[in-house]
């Protein structure tokens, strides 16, 4: 069949194979398919012209799958399976004539109506019960959050909800899809043994999924609401799954008076200035002064005197005379604690393993890696 339409005063032509059923006498629908708890009014067309219609009389050949009204046409359909309806129309002049018409009674139904994902996913509606003369169609209440194909294909896109509504045979489903966009507010967290800290999950809504579970609870045990409680020393993860997405979630456990130097020493290089002649003043530091004010002055901790910071060769040999390094080399960070020192050498300077630069762990996974010559432990508990 050939269809054209004008666009912006311009003829477009277009084929498309259809079937095209004409009925000249009786009838008018046929051969068609109802679901299960809908109706169809059935009509006659042309019926006879030789006499006047006395009455039509419509009956089922299986009122237990769809009833008709004997003196209108309407069709109940109830359960699935096949029906013949028949019209008999008696004329004026005695002439008896019968119409039929065949029916599929379907039973659709889907494999699931409720979806919960996340974006630039793809879900199928599974469609049954259905029959080869049934008419299915689908579409989607809000397409800018989903889209559904002709097949029942939903692509999500963003955030948000909607209703994928499959009409099979006049019977509506619903299909409610929720899309969630996951993530973390933070990444990590530094706990003391006995702290407890919440994971966030932002981005999810009321019908999301999440779990929680830790790599190893000794170091850090999590419960099904997020709540993590430290333990052990050590480094673990808890996975976080939400919708379907995979999360890692870093938690260190190390002394509270280490984590209270490494945020001292944070605060310390986000406010003041970084000065190798003035590194022992107030609102001054320089790599090794940093190390001595964050772990509050202490020189039987860090080595120097009370009042002045060994320079970072010195706190060095003073970690190793003290028993308190951890390796002459990188180390994995799960081997590691947040207040830890990593001191960096193999400069010609003259000095302890040519050292010339030492860095607080600040925990967090990640660390300078260049030039290490030794990792120690202050806080050797």
């Amino acid at each position: 069949m050939q269809f054209s339409t004008y666009v912006n005063g311009k003829e477009i032509e277009w084929n498309r194979a259809c079937e095209v059923n004409v009925v000249e006498k009786g009838i008018t629908k046929q051969q068609f398919s109802m679901a299960a708890g809908t109706s169809e009014q059935l009509r006659l067309v042309r019926v006879d012209k030789s006499s006047p219609v006395k009455n039509v009389l419509w009956k089922s050949s299986s009122p237990k799958v769809a009833s008709v009204n004997q003196s209108t046409g309407l069709v109940n359909a109830k359960s699935a399976g096949k029906v013949k309806i028949t019209a008999v129309v008696t004329l004026k002049n005695g002439e008896v004539n019968r119409y039929t018409t065949d029916i599929k009674v379907s039973s659709p139904s889907i494999n699931i109506t409720q979806i919960v994902t996340t974006p630039g996913k793809t879900k199928k509606i599974q469609l049954s019960g259905v029959n080869k003369w049934s008419k299915v169609s689908y579409k989607s209440s809000n397409p800018s959050v989903a889209t559904v194909d002709a097949n029942g294909n939903i692509n999500t896109l963003q955030k948000g909800s909607t209703i994928i509504r499959v009409n099979a045979d006049g019977k509506t489903i619903g299909c409610h899809v929720y899309v969630s966009n996951p993530s973390l507010a933070d990444s990590n967290a530094i706990l003391a043994p006995g702290w407890t800290t919440t994971i966030s999950v932002k981005g999810i809504n009321k019908k999301s999924s999440v779990s929680f579970s830790s790599d190893n609870s000794t170091i850090a045990s999590v419960n099904g609401k997020g709540v993590v409680t430290a333990g052990a020393y050590g480094a673990t993860y808890i996975t976080v799954l939400a919708d379907g997405q995979r999360f890692r979630y870093l938690v260190e456990v190390a002394p509270e008076r280490a984590i209270n130097a490494c945020n001292k020493g944070a605060w310390i290089l986000a406010n003041w200035t970084y000065s190798q002649e003035l590194r022992m003043n107030d609102g001054y530091y320089d790599c090794s002064s940093l190390v001595f004010k964050s772990y509050g002055y202490d020189a039987g901790l860090i080595g120097g005197t009370g009042s002045w910071a060994p320079t970072a060769a010195n706190m060095a040999k003073y970690m190793s005379d003290t028993g308190r390094v951890l390796s002459y080399q990188y180390i994995s960070f799960e081997n590691m604690r947040p207040g830890d020192l990593i001191f960096h050498g193999g400069a010609d300077n003259g000095r302890y393993l040519g050292i010339y630069h030492v860095d607080l762990y600040y925990g967090g996974g990640s660390y300078p890696a260049h030039d290490i010559v030794m990792i120690a432990r202050p806080l050797n508990e």
